[in-house]
């Protein structure tokens, strides 16, 4: 009797985990590894640029699923641990913990990375990027030290709006 077959999904995010369940729902009986590199569980990134910089939600409210979920459908959460490394002739990923996770299938589920602004000054104290839910706590951390009342971010309709209006220094 052969050893039930691994998969290993590299993300978790929505595409992550929409694979992890869309795997069981499909009856796959093997073990399912979901391996994300940030703390706590997979959440929604959408809402982290609107309604959670604004209070509307709290973290809790972003999850894609509770932890239940995952434990009842038997898939393994491997949360806070970053792949380094795919070592493919020997079916391995290596973690940022230094853990080796076997497989026999391989679902790369990364998503996208913010593209730094290459302007002067994108490095300093104070320009951040979005993406992830610590993105947004140190946001709403630096929002609030500075006493800003409201925050905007090229491609959001706040910004254009604000860039199309004339400032008290117009002409």
């Amino acid at each position: 009797m052969s050893a039930p077959e691994t998969v290993v999904v590299i993300g978790a995010g929505q595409g992550g985990v929409q694979a992890a369940a869309s795997l069981r729902d499909e009856g796959f009986g093997g073990e399912v590894v979901l391996v994300g590199g940030e703390p706590g569980l997979p959440y929604h990134r959408p809402p982290l640029s609107k309604a959670y910089l604004t209070g509307k939600a709290d973290a809790d409210s972003l999850s894609l699923r509770a932890e239940a979920f995952y434990r009842e459908r038997g898939i393994q959460l491997r949360p806070d641990e970053r792949a380094e490394a795919v070592d493919r002739s020997a079916r391995q990923v290596r973690l940022s913990t230094g853990a080796r996770l076997r497989y026999d299938h391989l679902i790369v589920a990364t998503g996208a990375r913010n593209r730094l602004l290459p302007v002067p000054g994108a490095e300093l104290d104070g320009v951040l990027q979005l993406r992830s839910l610590a993105d947004a706590d140190a946001i709403r951390r630096g929002s609030g030290r500075l006493g800003a009342s409201s925050w905007s971010a090229p491609g959001s309709s706040d910004w254009k709006s604000r860039q199309s209006r004339p400032s008290a220094a117009s002409p």
